[in-house]
């Protein structure tokens, strides 16, 4: 039986990206003869029963995603975990998913102590580039930063036995501006999606909220940050209510822009066309995208998002609602993969798609669903 620690710095249960990552894969893992699995997480407030089952043993670090101070003592204490652990009983295999402070902790260890260590680096963002862009940075010293980290990312890398990436894109820039070696291999795994969870359902979202049943409903849910450049849809947005009274926009969670967002709606007078739920429970979001009749993925076309595969695009589709994608290359690869997804440029792409495309999306999903990408993880572990 394999030994393997799975390692990084976020709690599991959150509404974060990283989050919901970690805890989709770590539920739809199974228990075997083949891995003994452990886990090194930050703290959580929360962990559910299943993925306790599944772990031999869960360590908790009191850490901030985003705080450089924290992600440095997180490296530190995961040294201390993995050496004391492997004294105990070897380590096969460490899994670290981005940032690197959980990849800076394993490469300690291997290098002090357990040489023939089998180190994976698992990367779903260009995710240097991401704190700065969102702000976790200091603008003044965010310049030094990146020039710092990419060095590190460039260090530790070295001691990386395989990677596994998000994107193609995301594996060509890294590629390119890591240095990978011939020897290092690379797996693509996409995001993945709950099929138990996302899946059509019976809903009164219009009911509740006004929306009358020949109104063409555009919703977004997820967070509304200022870096996803909300605004610039609303603009568009506007412009569709001129030449169609019929669709109205639903927001469905919370974020750093909502008060911008919110000023921007009645400034434009767009507040009879436009919902605000606020945040929901995330078992709850499959009765609000059932609602739609669109599925809104407006993400800027900025490098830190052009290699990315939006989440939400999976859920909207899953729940058998068509998306309306902005002009993104993350966009425009996932549409080759998957039907339902209409990228628009302008409102007048959007007018012609409502007038005849408002039908509901029914596709295989099971490449795209947990149970099959846990599977595929454990594929990798069992051949390195």
């Amino acid at each position: 039986m394999k030994r393997v620690f799975i390692i990084q710095n976020t709690p599991l249960n959150e509404p974060l990206p990283l989050s919901i990552y970690l805890t989709g894969l770590l539920s739809n893992f199974k228990s075997d003869d083949k891995f003994e699995i452990n886990l090194i997480v930050a703290k959580s407030k929360s962990i559910s029963t299943n993925i306790k089952n599944i772990c031999n043993t869960i360590f908790q670090i009191k850490s901030s995603t985003y705080s450089i101070k924290d992600n440095i003592k997180f490296s530190l204490k995961v040294s201390s975990i993995l050496k004391k652990e492997n004294l105990l009983k070897k380590i096969d295999i460490v899994h670290c998913l981005y940032p690197n402070s959980s990849l800076m902790g394993a490469v300690l260890f291997k290098i002090l102590n357990n040489r023939k260590l089998n180190l994976i680096y698992d990367v779903r963002s260009p995710w240097i580039d991401m704190s700065i862009q969102r702000g976790f940075i200091n603008s003044y010293f965010s310049e030094i930063f990146r020039k710092l980290v990419y060095l590190q990312e460039k260090i530790l890398c070295k001691c990386v036995d395989k990677f596994i990436f998000i994107s193609e894109g995301l594996k060509k820039y890294y590629s390119q501006n890591i240095s990978m070696n011939k020897y290092q291999k690379v797996f693509i795994s996409p995001s993945g999606v709950d099929l138990n969870l996302f899946k059509r359902v019976k809903t009164n979202i219009r009911q509740i909220h006004g929306v009358k049943k020949d109104e063409v409903l555009i919703g977004s849910v997820g967070g509304i940050a200022k870096v996803r450049k909300l605004n610039e849809f609303l603009h568009l947005f506007k412009d569709l209510v001129t030449k169609n009274k019929k669709v109205k926009l639903m927001f469905v969670g919370g974020g750093d822009d909502l008060i911008n967002l919110k000023q921007l709606t009645k400034k434009l007078n767009l507040e009879s066309y436009v919902i605000f739920t606020g945040q929901v429970e995330h078992k709850e979001v499959p009765k609000y995208i059932s609602a739609f009749d669109y599925g809104l993925s407006h993400i800027p076309n900025i490098f830190i998002y052009e290699n990315s595969f939006p989440l939400k695009v999976l859920e909207y589709l899953a729940c058998g609602v068509p998306v309306l994608a902005s002009e993104l290359k993350a966009h425009r690869e996932i549409s080759k993969q998957l039907k339902g997804i209409y990228v628009y440029r302008n409102s007048d792409d959007i007018l012609g798609f409502i007038k005849t495309t408002r039908t509901l999306i029914r596709q295989d999903m099971s490449r795209w669903d947990w149970v099959y990408l846990a599977n595929l993880y454990k594929n990798n572990w069992e051949f390195l």
